[in-house]
Protein backbone atom coordinates (compact mmCIF):
# COMPACT_ATOMS: atom_id res chain seq x y z
CA UNK A 1 0.00 0.00 0.00
CA UNK A 2 2.01 3.31 -1.50
CA UNK A 3 0.03 5.59 0.83
CA UNK A 4 -1.82 5.32 4.32
CA UNK A 5 -4.87 3.59 4.48
CA UNK A 6 -7.74 6.44 5.30
CA UNK A 7 -9.73 5.73 8.87
CA UNK A 8 -12.82 4.96 6.82
CA UNK A 9 -10.71 1.84 5.39
CA UNK A 10 -9.60 1.05 8.45
CA UNK A 11 -12.60 0.95 9.72
CA UNK A 12 -13.93 -0.97 7.28
CA UNK A 13 -11.19 -3.70 7.86
CA UNK A 14 -11.89 -3.85 11.46
CA UNK A 15 -15.27 -4.63 10.69
CA UNK A 16 -14.21 -7.51 8.11
CA UNK A 17 -16.31 -5.37 5.25
CA UNK A 18 -13.29 -5.14 3.08
CA UNK A 19 -11.83 -7.51 0.34
CA UNK A 20 -8.93 -10.89 0.90
CA UNK A 21 -6.78 -8.30 -1.36
CA UNK A 22 -7.44 -5.08 0.74
CA UNK A 23 -6.79 -6.71 3.53
CA UNK A 24 -3.55 -8.28 2.86
CA UNK A 25 -2.37 -4.63 1.69
CA UNK A 26 -3.74 -3.08 5.11
CA UNK A 27 -1.81 -6.10 7.22
CA UNK A 28 1.69 -5.51 5.04
CA UNK A 29 1.30 -1.63 5.64
CA UNK A 30 0.45 -1.73 9.04
CA UNK A 31 3.69 -4.13 9.54
CA UNK A 32 5.83 -1.45 8.47
CA UNK A 33 4.06 1.89 9.61
CA UNK A 34 4.07 2.93 13.59
CA UNK A 35 1.69 5.69 12.91
CA UNK A 36 -1.11 3.86 11.31
CA UNK A 37 -0.59 1.45 13.66
CA UNK A 38 -1.71 3.75 16.36
CA UNK A 39 -4.54 4.73 14.04
CA UNK A 40 -5.49 1.32 13.88
CA UNK A 41 -5.43 0.76 17.58
CA UNK A 42 -7.84 3.92 17.67
CA UNK A 43 -9.88 2.67 15.34
CA UNK A 44 -10.24 -0.68 16.95
CA UNK A 45 -11.18 0.59 20.24
CA UNK A 46 -13.86 3.01 18.56
CA UNK A 47 -15.32 0.23 16.81
CA UNK A 48 -15.15 -2.12 19.56
CA UNK A 49 -16.73 0.88 22.01
CA UNK A 50 -19.73 1.52 19.38
CA UNK A 51 -20.64 -2.52 19.37
CA UNK A 52 -20.96 -2.33 23.32
CA UNK A 53 -22.91 1.05 23.09
CA UNK A 54 -25.13 -0.71 20.33
CA UNK A 55 -25.49 -3.88 21.86
CA UNK A 56 -26.29 -1.93 25.55
CA UNK A 57 -29.08 0.20 23.68
CA UNK A 58 -30.79 -3.31 21.93
CA UNK A 59 -30.97 -4.75 25.39
CA UNK A 60 -32.24 -1.57 27.15
CA UNK A 61 -35.09 -1.73 24.13
CA UNK A 62 -36.03 -4.90 24.70
CA UNK A 63 -35.94 -4.34 28.60
CA UNK A 64 -38.58 -1.56 28.01
CA UNK A 65 -40.90 -3.59 25.67
CA UNK A 66 -41.17 -6.33 28.66
CA UNK A 67 -41.59 -3.37 30.67
CA UNK A 68 -44.19 -1.75 28.83
CA UNK A 69 -45.30 -2.87 25.41
CA UNK A 70 -46.66 -0.06 23.76
CA UNK A 71 -44.36 2.75 23.77
CA UNK A 72 -47.36 4.30 23.78
CA UNK A 73 -49.09 4.35 26.78
CA UNK A 74 -47.00 5.41 30.12
CA UNK A 75 -48.70 4.51 33.33
CA UNK A 76 -48.46 6.77 36.22
CA UNK A 77 -47.73 4.15 39.19
CA UNK A 78 -48.87 7.05 41.65
CA UNK A 79 -52.00 8.20 40.33
CA UNK A 80 -53.21 4.79 38.87
CA UNK A 81 -53.84 6.44 35.51
CA UNK A 82 -52.60 5.39 32.35
CA UNK A 83 -51.67 8.69 29.81
CA UNK A 84 -51.76 7.91 26.13
CA UNK A 85 -49.00 10.22 24.08
CA UNK A 86 -50.38 10.89 20.07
Amino acid sequence: MSTHPSEDLLEAYVMRHTDHAVCQRIEGHLRECESCQQVFVEVKSYVREIKIALRAGSQSEKRSQQINPNPNVIVDRQQGKQLILL
